[in-house]
């Protein structure tokens, strides 16, 4: 009995977090880009390779002193209900770790992500998964500041997994 309550009170906090500012929390197409924190993101490709979903990514520092990037613990693959469902693999990905990135400076990141069932996802960063307000169907990729608790999320639905 105890359990379902705690569920739905989390639940019922994560909405009313989201409800305050609906308007910065919209999926952005592939091509598109937005600045989080100083940090512009655009997702320039997404294809699902066999059992892998592959990410290209332009990350810029548009007015940051020195930024330091690390895909591991700032970017995560889910489904529309908010359960991440692939892992990145660091031997796969290029430019998934990037130190000393200067104001004006730009570069792109090759990501894979392995799908796979997991019972405990790994979590390497505090990431709340999709915003139950964006009624999207499919995979959403995040994108995470380093300096709040602000995201991005990317509609990858037109990325079929079965």
């Amino acid at each position: 009995m105890l359990k379902p309550f705690l569920k739905f009170i989390s639940v019922l906090l994560v909405s009313m977090l989201f409800s305050q500012d609906g308007s910065s929390h919209s999926l952005l197409k592939i091509g598109t880009s937005k600045n989080l924190n100083g940090v512009e993101y655009k997702l320039i490709e997404a294809k699902k390779v066999e059992s892998n979903i592959h990410l290209k990514i332009e990350v810029k520092n548009i007015d940051r002193k020195n930024f330091n990037y690390s895909a591991l613990l700032f970017h995560k693959l889910y489904n529309s209900k908010g359960q991440q469902i692939a892992n990145i693999d660091p031997f796969l990905s290029k430019k998934s770790v990037v130190f000393d990135v200067k104001k004006g400076q730009s570069f792109i990141s090759n990501l894979v992500y392995e799908v796979i069932d997991i019972d405990k996802p790994l979590q390497l960063s505090i990431v709340k998964g999709a915003n139950p307000q964006l009624k999207a169907e499919g995979l959403i990729f995040t994108c995470k500041s380093s300096l709040s608790k602000d995201e991005i999320y990317f509609d990858l639905s037109q990325i079929k997994l079965k």
